[in-house]
């Protein structure tokens, strides 16, 4: 555990730091989706039962001229460090996905005035490409491989994708959310693929409040269930990414959020259909990207800091595991299988201007930097970085 500064935050405790020679600098952002099945040259599935390999991180990285307008999809390997580019024109700010079965990776490209997105094989090829009528947020797939979840600017969109490769077309349920609430963040899936999770946010211009909803919805009926309202004084010069990003824990039993109005993690059991209450911060400007590790820890973001919060009888526990100096984006981190390692997007003070990304081993306590500034491709100095590890 780290120490606790007088405010209850916790401070960077010693660390290991291995600096490792690297390849490339890169920086990650979030997925984003795109109707129409655009036909022309695809590439037919790769043959051979071929599966994206689990010791690879997925990304978006910057071209060689470090314009933020080019962006595309890569990757690193965890081990060698070897880098892959897979060439295709991503959208800005967007995350790749992973199929359940690691054959396919979905990312939001920039084709035409539509929104696009295109699964590939571990090869590059396209595999299947969508065209929908708008997007705005990132990818999601649901764990029996048959749906991808996108989210528009007031709605949650589930994609069929077994119906779409019939007809020829994107085929897509489209779930309203409440009447002028508008989506924040990340749309997610359960577990079992059964329910989504969103976070919205309207204006009440007769209170000059936000208005700030977790809502869970059913896939099938489209019936929702909000499981909290948080309403704060409008202010716009003020953002509190509250409620941005809730996450299913790894068995589908609990949902967890965090607020920036009053700093505080919540953690839903669904089972009972209680809450718990934990304050991580006193309270917090800019609270974003909850995530659940595989081994039941949460990864949340504070000011910048990323905190990994250890839920249990009474207290929530608290530590983090970067050095004093060092920030984090928006993005949740990526995971490794059993919760010890994860990988995350992370500005140390001597690159102030750029993204690195960084292995953290929580049981080592060590960190060690995957990427380099000094060698090209150039990175990104502007967008979140959201890595996809799911070794």
């Amino acid at each position: 555990m780290s120490e606790r500064s007088p405010n209850g935050i916790p401070t960077a405790g010693p660390l290991l730091f291995v600096a490792v020679a690297a390849v490339v600098s890169l920086v990650a952002g979030v997925a984003v989706l795109g109707g129409g099945l655009v036909g022309g040259d695809e590439g037919e599935r790769s043959a051979g039962g071929d599966r994206f390999g689990s010791n690879r991180v997925f990304l978006v990285c910057g071209d060689e001229t470090d314009s933020p307008s080019e962006v595309r999809g890569c990757s690193i390997d965890i081990s060698t460090g070897s880098f892959e580019d897979f060439g295709n024109s991503v959208r800005a700010l967007t995350r790749p996905v992973l199929s359940p079965d690691r054959s396919l990776i979905a990312y939001a490209e920039r084709q035409g005035s539509q929104g696009t997105v295109v699964l590939r094989t571990p090869d590059g090829r396209a595999d299947l490409t969508l065209a929908l009528p708008s997007f705005s947020g990132p990818l999601d797939w649901s764990s029996d491989g048959s749906a991808l979840l996108v989210v528009d600017r007031s709605a949650v969109i589930v994609v069929d994708l077994d119906r779409s490769r019939v007809t020829g077309t994107a085929v897509f349920t489209r779930l309203d959310l409440t009447a002028d609430h508008d989506v924040l963040g990340a749309a997610r899936f359960s577990p079992a693929g059964t329910e989504i999770v969103v976070a919205t946010r309207s204006s009440d211009t007769s209170t000059m409040e936000d208005v700030y909803r977790v809502v869970m919805i059913d896939r099938d009926s489209g019936e929702r269930t909000t499981l909290e309202t948080v309403r704060s004084p409008a202010d716009s010069a003020r953002f509190t990414g509250t409620f941005s990003d809730p996450a299913f824990d790894p068995n589908g039993r609990a949902v967890a959020w965090a607020e920036g109005v009053t700093g505080t993690l919540y953690v839903h059991d669904l089972t009972t259909a209680t809450t718990e209450q934990h304050r991580i911060a006193e309270p917090a400007s800019l609270i974003t990207g909850v995530s659940w590790s595989p081994s039941g820890l949460l990864a949340v973001g504070v000011d910048a800091r990323l905190l990994i919060v250890a839920i249990g009888q009474g207290d929530a526990e608290l530590t983090d595991p970067l050095p004093d100096g060092w920030s984090v984006t928006a993005a949740p981190p990526g995971w490794s299988a059993d919760g010890s390692r994860f990988v995350v997007a992370a500005q140390a003070p001597e690159t102030a201007a750029l993204l690195d990304l960084v292995l953290v081993d929580l049981t080592q306590g060590s960190i060690r930097l995957l990427t380099d500034e000094r060698v090209p491709p150039l990175p990104l100095t502007v967008f979140p970085g959201f890595p996809v590890w799911e070794a």
